[in-house]
């Protein structure tokens, strides 16, 4: 399952070249390659340490419109299953993510941020939405 990035031209290209050398399933998306800002007085990019600093990764809430997108690109331009990541943090989005063709969804800023129960947050939050279609 290769983890595509949000930010290469022909993102549905790019998914149907993974099916062809094999790929079982696609994960989307990676962080988002950044410079989340600079030190107005030592004129160093954040974060520094040491007097030094490199572009980072980011991740969580900002990314989750770019990550739809992916899903939604991959999902359609190929036919495997592709697990959703990327800004997911209550079950109204992990809702998004499964509309938006994700079939799993893997989550980590959630977690690194309100702990475990999130994920059991979103389980009883998606099952009761679920279920009001029953009704």
């Amino acid at each position: 399952m290769p983890k595509l990035p949000a930010m290469v031209p022909d993102l549905p290209g790019k998914a149907r070249a993974a099916k062809e050398a094999g790929a079982d399933a696609i994960a989307a998306i990676n962080t988002l390659n950044s410079l989340p800002g600079i030190d107005l007085h030592t004129f160093t990019p954040y974060p520094s340490v040491g007097g030094s600093s490199a572009f980072q990764g980011l991740s969580g809430r900002a990314i989750k419109p770019v990550a739809l997108r992916s899903v939604a690109q991959i999902a359609g331009a190929v036919d495997l299953p592709v697990s959703g990541m990327g800004g997911i943090y209550t079950w109204e989005d992990a809702a998004e993510f499964i509309l938006a063709g994700a079939r799993s969804l893997q989550v980590c800023s959630s977690v690194m941020e309100y702990g475990y129960d999130i994920v059991s947050k979103m389980k009883s939050g998606l099952l009761d939405y679920v279920k009001s279609f029953r009704k």
